[in-house]
């Protein structure tokens, strides 16, 4: 089995058929099948198991397996099941097939399976007959011991006797069918005693041949399978722990002449068993191990437990939970408590037909405290019922006091089963008049069947994990999985949210309003003027540096601005210490430090304060996981994590946008937008990222195309990267990591939904606070240069989508770099058709031929033109190369110079842009442009033509005769300088497929490629907002737009002019 074990679960619902692997055809023998046995997930301890195959085969045929499990970790549930010979006898699908897991003889669970048998086309005529292996390893044994024996055949017998009808009692729970044929089993048996002693068998082979007739008739009654319910049935026999009564008294007058089994008298805890003739005291009671939540604080005698008293202790037993699991009472259905059994985690109550009203089971809890108000009581459970077919249909979970009375239901769900997480805050507790010992009812309704409750959680813990989970997430953590660890009760952070105060403004509740919910700090300032909050800092050892680390984001007003502070402890500021954070919608992660010495030279030693602190009415200020420690990171104080944590770095994060999801959906109302195309939030990316995860809410389900990009000066979308995922009518929420969807800084996700046309406003509308951008086919471009539907202001519309990033991983990194290399590598094979030559006086020449033959020039261009669109020269923008910071750094200057250097007299056409041509949707008029634009810039003399466009080729119609458009400008070109060498420039503003256009157009024309495409997608070579400019005119601009920051800075000027120069040089 190449796929690895078959996964068996034990909590599959009775009505789930597991498809078993096609292992074997006809004939086969003992094929080994790997297992792994889970139960809910996790892996299943078989240790003391039995694993059990039952089947009838293609042609009716009963096969019976069962087995001691083996394997190499039996305890891990990890196991290889012997599949044997007999049940490879016929050709086609089992019938039916049935797999049990069994413990001491009695059923764990078990789950219907599909079994297939292949076709043996080399041998023919085999014979199918039942198959019990329990019995045919008795019968194997008995005719082994018979064979070894001389003369004690009859006491032989005898025991087997014994052994089959031990095997006949397991079978009796089984089918009425088994039951027939063990006891014709044991008379045969007889049979064969009766005639040793009448001499009628009187040699051993008589005795073996009389036997082999036995083996022959054995199964035939095995034909059918067992009644459909049995399990069910026997389901509901299953008892754990003996019945209990008051005290000797009570059990003698219930039962005066005895009774089978075990009893407990509660007044002295022994047990007691009928010896024929009085009730006999067996000592003290103890069962096959201590119900898990059986012991509590209050039964443990002060400093009686030791390290030493200590050995081993499985985790797996250990709950965090204010629920007396073991001290679980009948609800509502009698005094005591002989409809209950517990097995670990699980408590289960039966309903008898005689009871009709609700019932269900009480778990008595003892809280150590009441809910405060940020740390509310949190209830998770498992249940389920079976047999439960004459039940209501409802299971019910109520509060109740501590005798039982309902307070209040806080839980309805169907009686089939539900993982169950319940939110009891404080206000709550308040409003119930509730304090800290009450009872939680598990209730059913109407008629029989079994409710099961499993691992009941009290805790003010939101995760429903076990201890091992837990220590599981500690010891495997991943940077990308810090955010994740549950730090309720072991913090690292010296900050308490609950403990703000404000600060600035007049003092006054109304200058902020504040939300805490859960990690999330909000506020939003309500006047103008410096306003914030402050949090008080204790016990910090100033010998330490300071890591303060949170995720924050800013809306609400334009330009707000945000600082934080260290505060002494008598509230002085300390302006040394500011520390100004961009402006950012998105949720961002931050981590910042302060060194040991700076703390000491400010005078901090172990009390602060740290501010954070806002300016503008209106600003919305979210601050998430705030950690202030002496550790990098979102620590807590285990030594194990901090080691973790400093050996691993932390990947920065972002969350862009709001969530619409099941929760909140009633709270926005949908708007239907005629011609609806893309929509995206005024907010991209601040760093080197990958697309972690997308949520989005639809209507309808189908296909949905996604793209990153960005969006330019124009308010069109360039750059785009499509993909597409498949979405169901709800909310979805998909993990795409695995993708590697970059998404660079400047970059945005775009969501289309031309299938679904809604956008939501929110009925409050302060619920609304990260500004959205929409497409539609009625908003289109008046640049007739750039045409287009552009994204214009969403206003208050919400937008049905959101996001998150994280940083792209070394390895994404290392896979960045090696395509840098690929495109560097296929820069020089694009290049390699150009011939340079050194003179004997060291001039540097290019060799080029034309239509009349070979031509030499200088390398260094004596007359250059330019052709280009928004990077050679902005329309409108101060007339330079978006976007330099002057005239003297754009990318057509920084060439100019270095041509001026290297040969003073050079001409060099003044720059013009040709976005007319990029914009233009049809061969005809990309012609109509050249002739009437570019030829009249280009002389015959002319050695030296740049063309830089593409990048705002970014619809289908102008994709569509692009390439053969692009060979025909370069034919153009060379028509009218024939001793020019043609370089094309590429690209910002691109994609794969976009390059892959220019390069083929390059080769067919005979044009070089520089390739620029290894500097487009990092922020540092980038503008930026609030970048400040200067236009030739001397007209000042500051950045203020994402698609001119997403432009070349001076730094990625500088490298677009060195990729240039240096293919210019050779």
């Amino acid at each position: 089995m190449a796929n690895g074990p078959l996964i068996i679960d034990l909590m599959h619902p009775m009505d789930v058929v597991l498809q078993f692997p096609t292992v074997g055809r006809v004939r086969d023998k003992n094929v080994d099948i790997p297992l792994w046995v889970k139960y809910d997930g996790k892996p299943y301890d078989l240790t003391g198991h039995r694993l059990g195959f039952y089947g009838r085969d293609a042609k009716g045929v009963a096969k019976i397996a069962l087995q001691d499990p083996v394997g190499p970790a039996i305890e891990a549930g990890r196991v290889t099941f012997k599949m044997p010979g007999a049940a490879f006898r016929a050709a086609g699908q089992y019938e039916e097939a049935w797999f049990r897991v069994e413990k001491d003889d009695q059923l764990v669970s078990s789950l219907n399976v599909k079994f297939n048998v292949l076709e043996n086309n080399v041998e023919f005529g085999i014979d199918d007959e039942p198959y019990y292996s329990d019995v045919e390893k008795l019968i194997a044994e008995l005719k082994n011991d018979i064979a070894k024996s001389k003369d004690d055949a009859l006491s032989i017998i005898s025991e087997f006797e014994t052994k089959f009808q031990a095997e006949y009692s397991k079978v009796t729970s089984l089918s009425n069918e088994m039951t027939t044929q063990m006891k014709w089993i044991i008379g045969q048996l007889d049979v064969i005693k009766a005639k040793i002693k009448s001499s009628d068998i009187a040699t051993k082979s008589e005795l073996e041949q009389a036997l082999l007739k036995m083996n022959e008739n054995v199964f035939e009654s095995l034909k059918q399978k067992a009644d459909k319910t049995y399990i069910d049935n026997y389901l509901s026999k299953i008892t754990y722990v003996p019945m209990t009564f008051a005290d000797l008294a009570t059990l003698k007058a219930k039962y005066p002449s005895g009774a089978k089994g075990l009893y407990i008298t509660a007044d002295t805890g022994h047990k007691y068993i009928w010896d024929g003739s009085s009730w006999k005291d067996c000592g003290a009671y103890q069962a096959a191990g201590l119900l898990d939540g059986s012991i509590h604080d209050k039964h443990i005698a002060t400093g009686t437990i030791q390290d030493r008293s200590i050995g081993t202790i499985n985790l797996s037993s250990v709950y965090n939970t204010y629920a007396f699991i073991g001290e679980a009472v009948q609800w509502n259905d009698g005094l005591s408590n002989e409809h209950i059994y517990f097995d670990k985690g699980n408590v289960a109550y039966t309903k008898k037909e005689s009871t009709k009203r609700d019932t269900g089971l009480a778990f008595p809890v003892k809280l150590p405290h009441l809910p405060e108000k940020n740390n509310p009581l949190h209830i998770h459970l498992l249940y389920y019922t079976v047999n439960a077919e004459t039940m209501s249909n409802n299971v019910d979970i109520w509060l109740a006091g501590t005798d039982g009375t309902p307070i209040k239901q806080i839980y309805t769900g169907d009686k089939k089963g539900n993982a169950v997480s319940l939110k009891i805050t404080q206000e709550d507790f308040a409003n119930l008049s509730m304090t800290t010992e009450f009872k939680i009812l598990v209730v059913v309704h109407g008629g029989t069947g079994v409710l099961d409750v499993k691992d009941l959680r009290v805790n003010f813990s939101e995760t429903e994990d076990a201890l091992p989970d837990s220590i599981d997430k500690i010891y495997n953590i991943t940077s990308d999985q810090v955010k994740e660890l549950n730090t309720d009760k072991i913090t690292n952070t010296l900050v308490d949210l609950t403990k703000y105060s404000r600060w600035g403004g007049d003092g006054d509740e109304d200058d902020l309003k504040v939300v805490i919910e859960g990690p999330k700090f909000t506020y939003q300032q309500q006047i103008d003027g410096d306003c914030g909050v402050v949090f008080p800092i204790h016990r910090y050892p100033n010998d330490r540096d300071l890591f303060v680390s949170f995720a924050s984001s800013i809306s609400g007003a334009t330009n707000i601005g945000e600082e934080i502070y260290l505060l002494k402890s008598d509230g002085e500021l300390i302006m040394d210490s500011a520390t100004k954070l961009n402006n950012n919608y998105n949720l961002s992660d931050r981590v910042y430090r302060f060194s040991a010495a700076n703390m000491r030279k400010w005078g901090i030693t172990d009390q602060f304060y740290i501010l954070f602190v806002t300016h503008k009415k209106g600003a919305r200020l979210v601050i998430s996981d705030l950690n202030v420690g002496v550790t990098n990171g979102n620590a807590n104080l285990n030594d194990t994590i901090n080691n973790v944590l400093n050996a691993t770095p932390l990947r920065k994060a972002e969350k862009i946008g709001q969530i619409i999801n099941d929760q909140n959906i009633n709270n926005l109302t949908p708007i239907q937008i005629d011609g609806l195309q893309f929509v995206t939030y005024n907010a991209a990316s601040t760093g080197n990222n990958i697309l972690k995860k997308i949520y989005a809410y639809v209507t309808n389900g189908g296909v949905y195309t996604f793209e990153t990009g960005i969006i330019d000066q124009n308010n069109l979308i360039m750059n785009a990267s499509p993909f597409q995922i498949t979405l169901t009518a709800g909310y979805n929420e998909i993990d795409v990591e695995d993708k590697g969807i970059k998404v660079p800084s400047g970059q945005r996700l775009f969501m289309n939904l031309d299938i679904d046309n809604y956008v939501y406003v929110p009925k409050n509308s302060a619920d609304k606070y990260i500004p959205t951008l929409l497409q539609d086919k009625n908003h289109n471009s008046t640049n007739p240069n750039y045409p287009g539907m552009i994204m214009y202001d969403g206003g208050a519309n919400m937008v049905p989508f959101a996001y998150d990033l994280v940083e792209q991983s070394k390895m994404d990194e290392l896979s960045n770099h090696v395509d840098e290399v690929d495109q560097d590598v296929a820069s020089l094979k694009l290049s390699k058709g150009q011939l340079i030559l050194t003179k004997p006086n060291g001039d540097r020449v290019y060799v080029g031929v034309d239509d009349t033959g070979l031509f030499v020039h200088n390398i260094i261009p004596s007359k250059v033109t330019f052709i280009g669109n928004s990077l050679t020269v902005e329309d409108g923008h101060g007339s330079i190369g978006m976007a330099a910071s002057d005239k003297d750094h754009d990318y057509y200057a920084l060439v100019s110079k270095w041509i001026k250097d290297h040969n003073s007299s050079a001409e060099i056409q003044p720059r013009f842009t040709c976005a007319g041509w990029e914009g233009a949707t049809t061969s005809t008029a990309r012609q109509d442009f050249f002739d009437k634009a570019i030829s009249p810039k280009i002389s015959e003399d002319t050695d030296l033509v740049i063309i830089q466009l593409i990048d705002n080729v970014n619809t289908d119609a102008k994709l569509a005769t692009f390439e053969k458009d692009a060979e025909t400008l370069i034919k153009n070109v060379r028509q009218k300088a024939p001793h020019a060498r043609v370089l094309w420039v590429a690209g910002w503003f691109v994609n794969e497929s976009k390059m892959k256009l220019v390069k083929q157009a390059c080769d067919q024309a005979g044009a070089t490629l520089v390739d620029i495409t290894k500097y487009k997608d990092d922020a540092k070579y980038k503008s930026y907002i609030g970048a400040k400019r200067i236009g030739i005119d001397g007209t000042e601009m500051t950045v203020t737009e994402a698609g001119v920051a997403a432009h070349p800075g001076d730094l990625g000027m500088q490298m677009i002019r060195d990729e240039i120069v240096k293919t210019i040089s050779g």
